[in-house]
C-alpha cells in the first residue's frame, strides 16, 4: 500500500507565479499519489485571490 501525499504551498500575494507552482507539483511523478493541495493563503490581494479561485476549479485535492 502506498501512502497519500499532501502538498502544502505558501502564499502571499503569489499570484504570478503559483499556478507554475502547483503545475510543478502535479507534473511530479507521483502526482498520482496526492491526496490533497492545500495552499496556506496569508490575506494575498484580489488579484492572487482571483487565481487560487480559478485554481480550486481545475482540480479537486486543491484547497485554499
Amino acid at each position: 500500500m502506498t501512502a497519500a501525499i499532501s502538498v502544502i504551498i505558501t502564499c502571499f500575494n503569489e499570484g504570478p507565479y503559483i499556478e507554475a507552482a502547483v503545475r510543478s507539483v502535479l507534473d511530479q511523478t507521483a502526482a498520482a499519489r496526492i491526496d490533497r493541495i492545500i495552499i496556506a493563503d496569508d490575506g494575498s490581494d484580489e488579484a492572487t485571490l482571483l487565481v487560487l479561485r480559478s485554481l480550486t476549479t481545475r482540480d479537486d485535492r486543491i484547497h485554499i
